[in-house]
């Protein structure tokens, strides 16, 4: 079986944290495990048949994840000089408006959209600075796997609009 159908089984994405991939199995443990629907055959066996699948799946990934521990973002160096007046307007637009708490690693990122991101793991907030206005918007409940995809995204600007605007609140 596949990285990927392992993933499915579990329902956690690829770039999972040992953490994740033990919460992921205890929760689908917890509604499969064999014990209980001892009093129904037909779901006993179907049980019996999902916990096994559940099993293989998380020993998969954990030996999977050991041998592919999952990379430390790259941190991008903010400290460029601007060489025209356009990009020293830009960055006091920047300094004035941008509003990342200072234990927030503040990551720059290539996109038309975004100038930089951050993520709050204790609190789950998203921390998104658009360059439009570089003002900064939070984003709360946001998943640490939400903002690992984000940060692995072919286009930023995509994923946002599509896997944040829709499911998360901007406070």
């Amino acid at each position: 079986m596949e990285i990927l159908s392992h993933c499915k089984i579990l329902e956690i994405n690829i770039d999972f944290t040992i953490d994740q991939l033990n919460q992921a199995r205890r929760s689908q443990i917890s509604s499969w495990h064999p014990d209980k629907h001892n009093n129904d055959p037909i779901k006993l066996s179907e049980a019996t048949e999902k916990a096994k699948r559940i099993n293989i799946a998380y020993d998969e990934l954990l030996k999977y994840r050991y041998s592919n521990p999952i990379p430390e973002i790259n941190k991008k160096n903010e400290s460029k000089k601007s060489e025209s007046t356009s990009q020293n307007k830009k960055s006091n637009l920047k300094n004035n408006f941008s509003n990342f708490p200072e234990n927030i690693e503040e990551i720059t990122v290539e996109s038309s959209m975004l100038d930089s991101i951050g993520y709050d793991e204790e609190n789950q907030i998203l921390y998104l600075t658009f360059n439009s206005n570089y003002q900064t918007y939070r984003y709360k409940e946001v998943p640490i796997d939400k903002f690992r995809s984000l940060l692995n995204a072919d286009s930023i600007g995509k994923y946002v609009h599509k896997h944040i605007f829709p499911f998360y609140a901007n406070f």
